[in-house]
């Protein structure tokens, strides 16, 4: 998966006006959907959602998990997919919090 700066692709909805900025963050974690288990790489984050890489389309709306190990300890969060796009050979995929669990 390209791991660059995600950009912001022309005509796309303009979500860099957000109440919550992004931060850029660099990870690998397991997107779950229902029994499926897709890896993913974390991109960005704030304090309400999360920026993924897929190699699969994911359609939003999907109520997900999302299983983080990394720098921070270990955390399994739940969220909503709010959108996914194309971004080059992968999908730039937005994922909206409900809760989280560090353990």
């Amino acid at each position: 998966m390209d791991t660059e700066q995600v950009e912001k692709k022309e005509g796309s909805s303009d979500r860099e006006n957000r109440r919550y900025p992004r931060r850029p963050h660099r990870t690998e974690g397991v997107l779950i959907i229902d029994e499926n288990r897709l890896a993913v790489r974390l991109v960005d984050i704030s304090i309400k959602g999360f920026g993924l890489l897929s190699a699969y389309p994911i359609s939003p709306g999907t109520m997900v998990s999302l299983q983080l190990t990394g720098e921070f300890g270990q955390g399994l969060f739940s969220g909503l997919v709010a959108y996914c796009e194309e971004y080059k050979n992968d999908f730039r995929v937005g994922l909206s919090l409900f809760n989280h669990t560090l353990y």
